[in-house]
This record gives structure tokens, C-alpha cells and sequence, in this order.
């Protein structure tokens, strides 16, 4: 019987937990979650305990998953092919750049920082987009699914709630988000509560993206299935030139 044990250090809700909780779920293992007391803010910590090993600490999110990928070989969630493993490794790496980038998003206090990070989370999200393989319903949750998880929840919520709509043209992301919050050892981590907890986090925050609400905003130029509709023409404005008399 497996006697290993993992130990996460991490604030609340925290992606990088988060990641090696589904990671563990997958295969049917626990994580031990623990508030990150006595580490700096922000900062997340796995410990993996074996007897008879030492005790391995780990603070960087893809090394965690490829520890976790590493102690099951006998339930891989890398691709087994050699060019395929290579990229969805890359598509990982972006993925947390990804969830860099809409953390900024959500810490923005002022407009124009709000609308700076959201340009850059845009880039890195239709790059996922265009890389992303379309979602094979029949296969099982793969490492790339588990890091892409906690990013694609967040924006789903962040668009329901605050009517952002981040994702509003990721149609390959979000139809991949849905198929993984369908998966039971998926959507036990990231539900209801989880987004509450959220999305009382960033109402916290005082962030802009909380404040403004864009839901109106995006009315003026969405229908109500979300498909552009033509805005009102401005009318001309006759100028009058004023001669000296």
C-alpha cells in the first residue's frame, strides 16, 4: 500500500494547491491542506512525505505535478508520445503564465491597469486558444487539463459574476472547461463554494474588475445570444464656420 503523504501550505483558494489537489484526485489521493503560515504572501508549499525518503519541498507549481506524474507511473497523465508530451508541457507553461497575467486582472485597483493587464491576459489566452487540441470526450483528464483547470474555472466565474467576458471568443477553452468541470474529481475542487470563496476574494481586493461591472457595457454591443449587432449610426455634425465681420 502507498504510505505517501502530501502536504500543501497555501492560502486559501490558491491555483497552485489548487493544481496538485487535481493532480492527486485523478488518481484517487488525498492533499493535505494546510493555511501557509510562517511563509511569505502568496507563496505556496508542497512536502511529500515517504518512508523512508527525505522529505522532498517543492515551491515551483509544474515541478509539484511532475513529482505527482512521476510517484504514479502506473496512472500517467502525460501524453505517452514523445511530441505530444513535449507540447502539452509548453501549453502548461502557458497556462500558468495565463494565470499570472488574470491575476494582475483581478489585483488592478485603477482603469488603466485593469485595462494594460487584461490586454496581456488576452494575448496569452488566444495563444491557448489557438494551440489548445480540441477535447476528446472519451480520454481522461491529462497534466495539461489539470493546470489549464484552476485558469479556465476562474474566467467562467469572473464572467458570470462580473459580466467580464474574458473568454467571450475562447470557444475551444470553454468548451474544454465545461467537459472538465464535468469530471467528478474535478468539479469537487473547483464548485459552487469555491467560487464564492473567489469571488469574495477579488470583491475584497477592491478591484476594478469587481467595481465596473462590464455587463452593460457589453449589452450595448451583444444581443441576447451573445452574437454582434449593429449600433446605432451617429449622426453627422454640421460645423459652422463664424466669419469676421
Amino acid at each position: 500500500m502507498d504510505a505517501t503523504e502530501y502536504r500543501m501550505a497555501a492560502e486559501a483558494g490558491c491555483p497552485v494547491a489548487q493544481r496538485a489537489a487535481l493532480a492527486l484526485a485523478c488518481r484517487s489521493k488525498d492533499l493535505h491542506w494546510s493555511t501557509a503560515d510562517g511563509l511569505a504572501p502568496g507563496t505556496s508549499c508542497l512536502s511529500v512525505h515517504r518512508a523512508g525518503r527525505p522529505v522532498v519541498t517543492l515551491y515551483d507549481s509544474l515541478a509539484m505535478i511532475e513529482l505527482i506524474e512521476d510517484l504514479h507511473p502506473d496512472q500517467p497523465l502525460h501524453p505517452a508520445d514523445p511530441e505530444e508530451r513535449a507540447s502539452h508541457r509548453a501549453l502548461m507553461a502557458l497556462a500558468l503564465r495565463g494565470q499570472q497575467r488574470l491575476a494582475l486582472v483581478t489585483r488592478a485597483a485603477e482603469s488603466g491597469d485593469y485595462d494594460i493587464a487584461m490586454h496581456f491576459l488576452s494575448k496569452v489566452l488566444h495563444r491557448i486558444e489557438a494551440a489548445l487540441p480540441a477535447t476528446d470526450h472519451a480520454s481522461r483528464p491529462s497534466n495539461l487539463d489539470i493546470v489549464l483547470a484552476p485558469l479556465l474555472w476562474r474566467i467562467l466565474v469572473l464572467d458570470r459574476a462580473f459580466g467580464s467576458y474574458i473568454g467571450i471568443s475562447l470557444l475551444r477553452c470553454k468548451a474544454r472547461a465545461r467537459w472538465l468541470l464535468g469530471q467528478p474529481e474535478i468539479g469537487r475542487h473547483l464548485n459552487d463554494a469555491a467560487a464564492e470563496a473567489y469571488i469574495a476574494s477579488v470583491a475584497r481586493r477592491g478591484a476594478v474588475i469587481a467595481a465596473r461591472h462590464g455587463l452593460p457595457y457589453w449589452m450595448r454591443a451583444l444581443g441576447p445570444e451573445g452574437g454582434e449587432k449593429r449600433l446605432a449610426k451617429p449622426r453627422p455634425v454640421k460645423w459652422t464656420v463664424q466669419r469676421p465681420v
